[in-house]
């Protein structure tokens, strides 16, 4: 018996060092359990959860699900997001979260998956996050020029691109836009307009975009086909200085 105390009192300790170790790594830390058939169970976050999402552990696990106060703009990159977890690979993304109270946060979240070799699958996630709400805010050119960590880049349909007030090409990475040929070193400090010049539906859209509209358009370019989500980049005196724009190769099945 006294062995045995030994050991759950060692047990406890140590569970109680993790939970030290990582909230101080960050503003919260969870892990969630990964069922035979890919759905998640949250099955234990630091205390630093509930200061920073208003939610308990239980009322979170009473909804059965990980949606739960995600913002419904980001339900694209959490999908994007847990399909890369659950193929094995760590990942890096910043997010907007619901609170309990209705306040909006950004998370900036580190994943890494466990991988269970007995059962060829990964059978848990452990997570550390970070609140950058006001860094995002003090920040706000560079951070929605950082969108490009919302999305799994390493998906080979997706390209983002982030064009200046001049229409220059300023960020490009993924490899959504490979199949024409036009990778990253071929599109860095090159004008939409050279390079679009013969698609004006696509020159329409950027200066829509650059108006201030937020929408996704499906386009044809050299007989494939892409849908593009664009979204204005505004500084700080909330001036347009840009566009985002995502390309997704759509002939490309998975």
């Amino acid at each position: 018996i006294t062995e045995r105390r030994l050991e759950e009192d060692e047990l406890r300790l140590s569970e109680s060092r993790y939970r030290m170790i990582c909230d101080l790594l960050g503003d919260y830390a969870y892990v969630f359990r990964i069922k035979p058939d890919n759905t998640s169970v949250l099955e234990w976050v630091s205390a630093g959860f509930t200061r920073v999402t208003g939610y308990t552990l239980a009322e979170f696990q009473e909804f059965d699900g990980w949606q739960l106060g995600v913002y419904p703009d980001e339900l694209e990159l959490m999908f994007h997001r847990l399909k890369s977890l659950l193929s094995g690979k760590s990942i890096t993304s910043e997010f907007r979260f619901v609170t309990k109270d209705g306040d909006i946060v950004w998370v900036r979240d580190s994943a890494k998956p466990i991988w269970d070799d007995n059962e060829g699958r990964v059978t848990a996630i452990y997570g550390v996050a970070q609140v950058v709400t006001d860094e995002r805010q003090v920040n706000q050119p560079e951070s929605q020029h950082d969108d490009l960590l919302r999305y799994d880049i390493s998906d080979e349909r997706i390209s983002l691109c982030a064009v200046n007030r001049d229409g220059v090409f300023s960020s490009v990475e993924g490899h959504g836009l490979d199949v024409l040929g036009l990778k990253q070193e071929k599109l860095i400090g090159r004008s939409i307009y050279e390079v679009y010049g013969e698609h004006p539906d696509l020159l329409r859209e950027f200066h829509r975009a650059f108006l201030g509209d937020s929408f996704s358009h499906n386009s044809q370019i050299q007989n494939k086909t892409f849908s593009a989500q664009y979204t204005p980049i505004y500084n700080p005196q909330q001036e347009i200085s840009g566009v985002l724009i995502v390309f997704t190769y759509s002939n490309l099945t998975n």
